[in-house]
């Protein structure tokens, strides 16, 4: 089999995005929300793109990840994973909201990796903050780089507080909930912090990678790392030591793809533990994703401490101590961002408006609007049924009213057919097996409530209340 034959290559010349459209689409957006400086940046930033060594790759995501994926394979053939084996796996990426990584298998022997654009672009929020803070400890005299080690043990943790990276995560979780959009707020930082927050995301990147091309090199090919919308969930299982398998591999490839790069360079003994906050940055944006925006998903994923765990101890003493009280914030502040309910930490658009370290291409109007969601989604059910109640009075849309008591009676499936919700839609839904983002749920309801009447301007936070009520709904019934 030639890999350019392969099953997995021609499935994704099926799925491949179209990026010329991706960046139509941006441009709409940005001007959308009138943020002209940012959209002459973008514009700069593909001029700049044309002209560079890397133009041939087509675009920069594509570059990224063809290099990564080229690194990788050949850090795992010097590890000694078998080269014939390594040319059967094709990496490729999607603009879906509904996978976060993933590894089909394929009965000609080929596999095909799938990582979302929106993980590349998250990981950079945490490598932000991993990055701002491995930065200041390190800058300035000697005396001064150890008072702030000394403080940071003291406190039990590495980085400024890390409300605003939650706040930043928060922004992303709700905007991506609402609107399916992977938007962000962008941190000041020096050119130094930078530098260091963008080798971080990079060895990230290259984790991501590695984790899924790795259950391809050791045959996990029981079933999908991750999933895509349609596709069975992977059966759920106590034994989670092919995914801790992986970590190991890929961490292991990472390593040796920074000794390749950085022999020579006075970053070459540090290698080791870049590598490893890369890998953590990459859990920590998998483990948010997960929690933050999909209503059911598999669980072939172990928690991001227990991944963690491992790939910690594979340091030095003095090393594991630095890089847990990194790891601290960072895990803090993703199980913060996603969480929604009652006590959830809700985004403040006007405190973080005012804040002169972040960078906003929106609106005051905007930040407050997506507080507003926000509130919503972290509401009581008892009030979020009662609000939608109030919205059946007010429209004279009696139907919202009577799927919601179907609803509160335990029948989903005659609520969201009362709601619109068309049969086949509903099925999956409903269907346990099944993965289900939090925006495709509230997409499927929007559609419904228009079809049945709701004015287009009411029909957003109708649905917002509904996926809410029926992801609670879903949730309960699988405990």
């Amino acid at each position: 089999m030639a890999p350019d034959d392969s099953q997995a290559k021609r499935r994704y010349e099926l799925l491949e995005p179209d990026r010329h459209v991706q960046t139509e689409s941006l441009r709409q957006r940005m001007a959308e929300l009138s943020a002209d400086s940012e959209l002459g940046r973008f514009e700069t930033m593909l001029e700049e793109w044309s002209q560079s060594e890397w133009a041939h790759y087509g675009n920069p995501v594509s570059a990224m990840v063809e290099t990564v994926t080229d690194q990788i394979k050949g850090a795992m053939a010097d590890l000694g994973a078998d080269p014939a084996r390594l040319a059967t796996v094709h990496v490729g990426t999607t603009l879906a909201d509904d996978v976060s990584a993933q590894m089909q298998p394929f009965s000609d022997g080929s596999g095909l990796v799938t990582v979302a654009d929106s993980i590349f672009s998250l990981m950079t929020v945490f490598a932000g903050y991993a990055g701002s803070a491995l930065h200041r400890v390190g800058d300035g005299p000697a005396p001064k780089k150890l008072w702030r080690l000394l403080v940071a043990m003291r406190r039990g943790a590495l980085g400024e507080d890390p409300a605003v990276l939650t706040g930043l995560l928060r922004y992303y979780n709700v905007n991506q909930r609402v609107y399916g959009l992977a938007a962000k707020l962008d941190r000041r930082s020096g050119a130094g912090a930078e530098q260091v927050a963008s080798l971080i995301a990079l060895l990230g990147a290259q984790f991501v990678i590695g984790h899924e091309v790795a259950h391809h090199v050791l045959g996990h090919d029981s079933g999908p790392s991750g999933f895509f919308p349609g596709e069975h969930l992977p059966v759920c299982s106590a034994e989670q030591q092919p995914e801790l398998d992986a970590d190991l591999l890929a961490y292991r490839a990472v390593v040796r793809v920074s000794e390749r790069e950085m022999a020579g360079t006075p970053a070459a003994s540090a290698g080791g533990v870049f590598a490893l906050l890369g890998a953590l940055v990459a859990m920590v944006t998998i483990h948010v994703t997960e929690r933050a925006l999909f209503v059911r998903r598999g669980c072939t994923h172990p928690p991001a401490g227990v991944r963690a765990d491992l790939l910690v101890e594979r340091v030095d003493q003095r090393s594991q101590q630095f890089v847990r009280l990194l790891f601290r914030n960072l895990l803090a502040a993703a199980e913060d961002s996603s969480e929604f309910g009652p006590g959830a930490r809700v985004f403040d658009g006007d405190d973080f408006g005012k804040l002169a370290e972040i960078s906003t291409p929106v609106s005051p109007e905007y930040l407050r609007s997506i507080t507003a969601f926000d509130l919503f989604l972290c509401r009581p059910p008892d009030f979020l049924a009662g609000e939608l109640g109030r919205i059946a009075e007010e429209d004279g849309a009696g139907f919202l009213a009577t799927g919601g008591e179907a609803m509160a009676a335990g029948d989903l499936a005659t609520a969201l057919r009362l709601w619109g919700v068309d049969d086949g839609t509903a099925a999956l839904v409903l269907d346990p097996r099944r993965a289900l983002t939090f925006h495709s749920l509230l997409e499927a309801v929007r559609d419904g409530v228009l079809r049945q009447g709701v004015p287009k301007d009411r029909a957003r936070t109708v649905a917002m209340i509904i996926a809410r009520l029926t992801e609670v709904s879903l949730k309960d019934a699988d405990r």
